[in-house]
């Protein structure tokens, strides 16, 4: 019963939160026609779905991992339209890896409607697979994303660039680093037969926390907190609030300059 009021308490708040930053996204998206901007809001919006379905335990029903799987395509989207437009990158590889690894998710799910398998897939070893690929899954997903993230920062960290942008796109990368490994703790717990089921359930809360709020500032960013970030910074003239020549930092945070 604790948990479950835990799980509402973090579950509830991340989703408005996530609701209100994917709102703002495909409105400011499409104002500026934006691409990125647009499928990233969109993907917010669907994790409320995610959050619902997992707070419900559904998970056996095939939802949980066919919405992921639409939020996982959305940041393949994003990051490829932000950080890697008219570029070369691993964007196909990324999609087929994403693609491969959901069909490979769902087969045991399939076969759990059809009351096939069942003492295999739910067994020990069958959920250490089941949450071993869902891990790899995130890692690959959000580990392109913060290390094109990572790859722009050091591009524009010497530039001359307003302060609180430098931070939205480390925001970005953190937030994407912790989405890599928010699935951790269910493996772990797994792993250690529930000993350590208490600290496990404790971190993911956290994490999910974390996570939502850094995203929720990154892309939500409150002017105070802007200015507070700006602080001792001097704007000379108009060519210094642009980020740099880099097409990939302007696609990503020209929207948002005031």
């Amino acid at each position: 019963m604790t948990e479950q009021i835990i799980q509402i308490i973090i579950l509830v708040p991340a989703a408005i939160l996530s609701l209100i930053a994917g709102i703002f996204l495909v409105v400011r998206g499409k104002d500026k026609l934006d691409k990125g901007m647009i499928i990233l809001g969109i993907s917010y919006i669907l994790m409320i779905c995610f959050f619902i379905v997992w707070g419900f335990n559904l998970a056996v029903q095939l939802i949980d991992y066919t919405i992921m799987y639409a939020v996982y395509m959305g940041m393949n989207f994003f990051t490829k339209f932000t950080f890697h437009e008219n570029k070369k990158s691993s964007f196909k590889s990324i999609v087929i890896f994403t693609t491969v690894n959901y069909i490979i998710l769902i087969i045991p799910k399939i076969l759990l409607l059809l009351n096939q398998y069942d003492d295999i897939i739910l067994s020990r070893t069958g959920k250490i697979l089941d949450n071993t690929f869902s891990i790899t899954w995130a890692i690959i997903v959000f580990g392109w994303l913060a290390y094109s993230g990572l790859e722009s920062f050091h591009q524009i960290k010497d530039k001359k660039v307003q302060p609180w942008i430098k931070k939205r796109l480390l925001l970005v990368i953190y937030s994407a680093f912790f989405e890599m490994f928010v699935s951790l703790p269910d493996l772990l717990d797994i792993l250690t037969n529930r000993i350590l089921h208490d600290y496990v359930f404790y971190i993911q809360m956290i994490m999910i926390a974390t996570i939502m709020v850094m995203q929720f500032l990154a892309w939500v960013m409150p002017k105070k907190l802007k200015n507070f970030l700006n602080r001792g910074y001097i704007v000379e003239n108009k060519a210094d609030v642009g980020i740099t020549e880099e097409e990939i930092i302007n696609q990503m945070l020209e929207g948002d300059q005031n």
